[in-house]
């Protein structure tokens, strides 16, 4: 049984975005040209794989155990080929990182002095998101490093840890929870409740999970970013839990912040690399980087937990 890199590709977009439409547009080939790839996986295999209802694409049980393989074997090729960019002879290349986008503005610009200063003829890549997007980055081998929060699991990464960050509560100056020193997690249930939208092309990945995850209460208001957040608190719309280190990118008098009541959620933030590909000499300059940048928060006292 053999099939190409294109089509596991093919059915791996299908199965994560659960449409034909828009796998064949992500994958920038025509509808009719996708469906022939699906058609040939399933030809090879000797039966359906997918199920073709009228508002979406669901796979069968077989499906379900074609696309783990499929996964993995695409994460591969695409790791393969982001190692044969890193085969550079010269001090000319390009390295690339992602990173949590909290952090994203308090870390990097010292980041990228530094490592410019030290491969000035090196191209810089920064993928900002949030930390689902930044481990699947690394999870699939197109970047060198990532900032980003911990994962539950570490399915063929390595994760190095550097700083704690505690979530608290964010209301309006005029919400009740304002009145409260401490917000036990019950009671931010009895109030409209606002956070992060979960990005579509992350809805499949279950095994994306992060450390110090809470039962949180069901949100009626959801968004791509904390800013975006953080103005529907200052409106008193809302209410959201979100990382301490989020609330520098907001200034508002509007806008109070309070600690949970135990057990604290708490999220550790560090380094995370794939295992199994070693780094060329400028990427692994860029993790030394920043291990200095969290090294010298700690000595500065800048973290809120270590």
């Amino acid at each position: 049984m053999r099939h190409s890199i294109e089509e596991l590709t093919a059915f791996v977009a299908v199965v994560e975005l659960r449409s034909f439409s828009a796998a064949a547009e992500k994958l920038h080939i025509s509808q009719p040209a996708l469906s022939r790839r699906i058609a040939k996986i399933e030809e090879e295999v000797g039966e359906a794989l997918l199920l073709r209802r009228k508002k979406n694409i669901e796979p069968t049980l077989v499906g379900h155990r074609f696309y783990d393989v499929a996964k993995r074997l695409v994460i591969e090729f695409q790791s393969a080929a982001a190692e044969f960019q890193n085969i550079r002879a010269d001090d000319t290349g390009r390295v690339s990182l992602s990173v949590n986008m909290t952090w994203c503005s308090i870390l990097i610009p010292a980041i990228a002095q530094e490592f410019r200063a030290i491969h000035p003829n090196f191209t810089l890549n920064i993928h900002e998101g949030s930390s689902a997007f930044a481990v699947k980055k690394v999870y699939d081998g197109l970047v060198d490093l990532g900032i980003t929060q911990k994962p539950k699991q570490l399915y063929g990464v390595t994760f190095e840890p550097f700083e704690t960050d505690e979530f608290v509560v964010a209301c309006h100056r005029d919400h009740p929870l304002a009145a409260m020193d401490v917000v036990p997690m019950e009671e931010l249930k009895k109030h409209v409740w606002m956070r992060l939208l979960r990005d579509d092309v992350f809805s499949s990945l279950d095994w994306i999970e992060f450390e110090g995850g809470a039962r949180m209460p069901e949100t009626l208001v959801n968004a791509n970013h904390y800013l975006t957040i953080l103005r529907l608190v200052d409106s008193n719309i809302g209410v959201t839990a979100l990382p301490r280190m989020a609330i520098h990118q907001f200034r508002s008098d509007n806008v109070v912040v309070r600690p949970f009541a135990e057990p604290l959620i708490q999220r550790t933030m560090g380094l995370l690399t794939k295992q199994r590909r070693e780094l060329s000499p400028a990427a692994q300059t860029l993790s030394d980087v920043i291990r200095k940048a969290f090294a010298k928060r700690r000595r500065d006292g800048t973290p809120l937990r270590a």
